[in-house]
This record gives structure tokens, sequence and C-alpha cells, in this order.
């Protein structure tokens, strides 16, 4: 499949706005096929060397990034993603990974765990037919999400959940699963067509606003959703290449920035289009104040309530 990469120069656009949360897709390939991926990278034919991946988390915490997303392809597939995850942290980043669950077992966790915030991991259907049809798993992935969520969890990791909603999950009813496997936030795309991408395979997939507002309506009693409509997601998203280069997908196809190697990374990301009042209105800045903040306050709340019953113990 071949398409035209374009490059864009803004006439004049402002640099006061910092790449603040980076999903990296290092590592184009995958060993799933799913129909809707829009990151396939079709036109990446090679990736930069581990020596130069692993210099980009100071690079990024230069230029004030917070937080890297690590993703593909399937980025457990890289044989040095352990060592991206301690460079990461080492340099002060909050670090996520997002995964079909390939490769993350008790050893890897054993060894990494303490370098990683989060673990997204995508599941798109309770049925393991449907996410078979969808070009996920062989026929168990469901069970073995359940699984590796449980996994996860027990390394007192916090663990997200990702699913893509299509023409055939938008009528599913997901409220018991994603209960069952309970996230601490859980982000629902509508499918969305990137050209040069997922063209070809995804044109049977794509579903209507009124589909995607039902399968809202479905779901709306889980408070940590977050839905993200083709409109919220383009342009919303901060995302780098596996050759280095920023990129956008507002305009329906993958738009690049020159690399971060040759211009710096400031002066790339201002190449590409970010909105940040869509990362906002999706709550992209979540990570600034989760769990250990929240869970400090109850410990605060809890350790009150027991000294006053002390108290009254004691008269």
């Amino acid at each position: 499949m071949f398409f035209n990469i374009v490059f864009f120069m803004p006439k004049q656009k402002s640099l006061q706005n910092k790449p603040i949360s980076v999903n990296w897709h290092f590592w184009p390939w995958c060993n799933m096929k799913c129909k809707f991926c829009f990151a396939t990278f079709n036109d990446v034919k090679k990736i930069i060397s581990k020596e130069l991946a692993l210099k980009v988390p100071a690079m990024l915490k230069d230029v004030g990034t917070e937080k890297l997303t690590l993703v593909g392809g399937e980025p457990m597939l890289c044989p040095y993603i352990g060592e991206l995850l301690e460079r990461s942290k080492s340099v002060g980043l909050v670090t996520k990974i997002v995964s079909n669950g390939t490769n993350i077992d008790a050893e890897f966790l054993a060894n990494y765990g303490k370098h990683i915030d989060y673990i997204t991991l995508s599941l798109d259907s309770p049925s393991n037919e449907t996410e078979k049809k969808l070009g996920r798993g062989w026929g168990y992935y469901v069970d073995s999400i359940k699984e590796t969520a449980k996994l996860i969890k027990s390394y007192n990791i916090q663990l997200q959940l990702n699913s893509v909603i299509t023409k055939l999950n938008w009528f599913e009813d997901l409220n018991e699963i994603i209960r069952e496997i309970e996230p601490i936030r859980w982000k629902i795309f509508q499918v969305l067509k990137v050209d040069g991408q997922n063209n070809g395979s995804v044109e049977k997939l794509l579903i209507t606003p009124i589909e995607f507002a039902a399968f809202k309506n479905n779901h709306k009693e889980i408070s940590y959703a977050v839905f993200e409509s083709n409109d919220l997601i383009t342009g919303s998203y901060i995302m780098i290449d596996p050759i280095g280069r920023f990129f956008d997908d507002t305009t329906g196809t993958h738009r690049y920035s020159e690399s971060i190697f040759s211009v710096g990374v400031l002066k790339a990301f201002n190449q590409i289009t970010w909105q940040k009042e869509k990362f906002n209105q999706r709550n992209g800045f979540y990570y600034r104040d989760p769990h250990k903040k929240s869970l400090f306050r109850i410990k605060r709340k809890s350790l009150k309530i027991l000294k006053r019953k002390k108290r009254n113990i004691c008269t």
C-alpha cells in the first residue's frame, strides 16, 4: 500500500505548547490483525536503533513532557521495552503501556513493574468470537485479558482498558465484564478510518454517531468511562512514530513532522496540530491527581475516624 507522506509547516504557530503527554508508537509491528487498527505504519519499513530510542525519554522530559505512553503495534514485542521503561522512570516521566496482553507475565512484572505507572489492556467485547472476528486474538482473547488484568493488579500497577466500538460490538453490553475487571479508567473509541493505515479493512466496521451514542447511553452508569467520538479523537493526541516524527490525523491521514533527531523535539512538535481543548475535554490530565492521592485522602479520613473512636473509648 502506497501513499504520500505530507510534511507541513504552519506559517506562524506559538511555541507555548509543550508535548505534555506523548503516545510513542515506537514498535510498529504486532502479532494480531485488528481490522480497525489506525496505527499499522505500513509506510515505515525500519525503526530507529535501540541506542537512539533510549535517548527519547530524556529528550521529551527536557521540553516539558510529563507522561510517556509506549504503544505500537504491540510494544510488548520489543526486546528492550524494559530498558525503555527504566530510562523513562529514571528521568521522572509517568509511564504507561498500551498492550493486547502479549508477554505481560509474572517474570516481566517482577523485573519491571516498579517502573510502570499504568498498563492499558485492549478489550472490545465480552465475546471471544466477536474479538476473533475483529482480528484480535484466536478465540480465547477475552479469557486471556481477564487473567492478565488480575496479574497486573497483583503488582499494584494501575489498570486501564481501551475499547474500540464498531459494527460488530456497538450493540453489545460490556457493563458486566468491565465491572468484573474493574479498571481505574475505561476509554471507549468510536472506530476511526485513517487513510494509509486501515482503509480497505475498516469500512465495513464504521458506525454512525447515533450508534456510538447508543453504546454510550447503555454504559453511562460506569463513572470512570471516557467516550471518544471521531471528532474528539482527532487532534487531541500527541503522537510520535517509529522513526521519531510527530504526527497527527486531523486530515484523515497521518501528517508527519520532521524528525526530532534532526530539528529537535519542540520544533518538530510545532509542525503538527494538537488541540489542547480536546485533550482537556477527554480529561487527558487524569494522571496528575489519580489514585494515589485519592487513597491518601481516604487514609487520612480513616485515621481521623479511628482517632475519634479511640477518644470515645477512653471516655
